[in-house]
């Protein structure tokens, strides 16, 4: 964890003009007519798009949206485009799939420092194992901020402490709340 690499470590000749994938967690709440109730998420990953952007990246964006089983509309990650591209202050462009020819004509297309979103991965696959097939691969700004955290918690552990751990699949926690426990 202490020597993972940040995106803020890449360099302008590493990104500028260069497609770049970003996993975000977009896993956010809507209401009944699709409209953001909470955009805590897509915030967090703002400052890691910004700087990509800046550094003239190709932005292409995946995320998952709750938990449908196929491609479903009620799933789709079309609502959050208007809240993005307001916070990035570009047009954020959406693909109406995450996989194939149409989705590669968008990312050919897409111009150095502009964004693409593409439709909910969920449906198609998980991402966990990306980070083995793309190099470089390092973490966003906010990761890098929580992995940071974890780091201190073991480094610099001031008893009695708290950890709130969150998120819908406890197995996936297991690691974390060993760490935590032995520190």
């Amino acid at each position: 964890m202490r020597n993972k690499r940040s995106v803020g470590d890449l360099k302008e000749c590493e990104l500028n003009g260069r497609k770049v994938l970003v996993r975000v967690d977009f896993d956010i709440p809507l209401d009944d007519s699709l409209n953001i109730t909470d955009d805590t998420k897509i915030r967090a990953a703002v400052p890691t798009v910004k700087f990509l952007m800046v550094h003239g990246a190709r932005v292409i964006i995946c995320s998952h949206l709750g938990r449908p089983e196929g491609v479903s509309s009620e799933y789709g990650l079309q609502p959050l485009v208007p809240r993005l591209s307001q916070l990035l202050g570009v047009e954020v462009k959406m693909a109406n799939d995450c996989v194939g020819k149409e989705v590669e004509e968008m990312v050919a297309q897409l111009s150095n420092g502009g964004v693409l979103l593409l439709e909910n991965v969920r449906a198609h696959a998980s991402t966990e194992g990306l980070t083995k097939f793309l190099r470089p691969s390092v973490v966003g700004f906010q990761m890098h901020k929580e992995l940071n955290h974890l780091v201190q918690a073991e480094t610099i552990p001031k008893k009695p402490f708290a950890a709130i751990v969150g998120g819908n699949d406890l197995s996936t926690k297991y690691g974390v709340i060993e760490f935590l426990v032995s520190c």
